[in-house]
């Protein structure tokens, strides 16, 4: 249901620097929409991912997303605190 709340929050994906969403790499439940999908989404809306950790096993995992020119300085942010990379 990530992509129809993202859907239904426009107006808040204006205003927020990032955010992290569920994603699946194969139809977990009916209608699951696939990480490209999500990709694709907030990228139409200015947002660049630049983490995500999903489990090859359960297909399905957390993705980070950060408004395009915000990227940098979220880079610069998760690598201090060692979250890039470890995902």
């Amino acid at each position: 249901y990530e992509l129809h709340v993202l859907r239904g929050a426009e107006r808040t994906l204006q205003r927020v620097e990032a955010v992290m969403a569920e994603v699946f790499t194969a139809e977990y439940y009916k209608g699951a929409p696939l990480v490209g999908e999500v990709d694709r989404f907030m990228a139409q809306r200015g947002f660049v991912k630049v983490q995500s950790r999903i489990s090859r096993r359960r297909r399905f995992g957390d993705a980070f997303y950060v408004r395009g020119e915000r990227v940098p300085a979220w880079r610069g942010a998760l690598s201090r605190v060692g979250l890039v990379g470890t995902w």
